[in-house]
């Protein structure tokens, strides 16, 4: 899909954003993006909440990161969603 294609550009520059800020702030990302992506991957609706509690902590820093997230669960497309975290974690990693 062109949606995979689209996620690397934002992810790009994450990378830079992520690694200025201390280690505790990218590992509780990091935490963070693995329960959603679990969450996602089960279909457990629950997800909504965790997606909210990482643009509570996150959002403002990453907002350019967080594009193709929010587009993602805007549509409760869960799959896409999945597959932006688990690109989001392979940046931080």
């Amino acid at each position: 899909t062109h949606l995979a294609d689209e996620i690397d550009a934002p992810c790009i520059g994450a990378e830079n954003t992520l690694l200025e800020k201390p280690t505790q702030n990218r590992q509780e990302l990091m935490s963070n993006l693995i329960d959603l992506e679990k969450l996602l991957e089960s279909g457990n609706m629950r997800a909504a909440d965790e997606y909210q509690e990482i643009r509570r902590l996150f959002g403002e820093e990453l907002r350019e990161q967080m594009q193709e997230l929010d587009q993602a669960m805007s549509r409760l497309d869960f799959h896409a969603a999945a597959r932006t975290c688990r690109t989001m974690r392979e940046v931080l990693d």
